[in-house]
């Protein structure tokens, strides 16, 4: 009886262990990939406002602005109720806002 108990806590442990470690990798590999996505769309910015015409320039931007929205709002429809209990660095999310939009 007492190894079965033993087995649990440590059991209990290392799942704990191997969850926070692949959680925090995970939230670094999502931060590295939203950064380069971000450098990609100002690279894209850059081009379209040099090559193109305003007309274009416009039309990128507003195509740029109705993705994030939509993206934005898929999170906030996707978020889990445990998402505002984790404590991992980030500032609480204004749900209002997104809500708004």
């Amino acid at each position: 009886m007492k190894k079965l108990i033993v087995i649990i806590i440590y059991s209990f442990l290392l799942t704990y262990i191997v969850g926070s470690y692949a959680y925090k990798k995970g939230f670094a590999d999502s931060a590295a990939t939203g950064t380069y996505v971000s450098l990609a769309e100002s690279f894209v910015t850059l081009h379209v406002l040099r090559n193109q015409t305003p007309e274009k320039s416009l039309e990128f931007h507003e195509s740029m602005l109705a993705s994030n929205i939509a993206i934005h709002r898929n999170l906030l429809n996707l978020q889990s109720i445990f998402h505002r209990k984790l404590d991992n660095g980030q500032p609480q999310v204004n749900l209002e806002y997104y809500k708004k939009i």
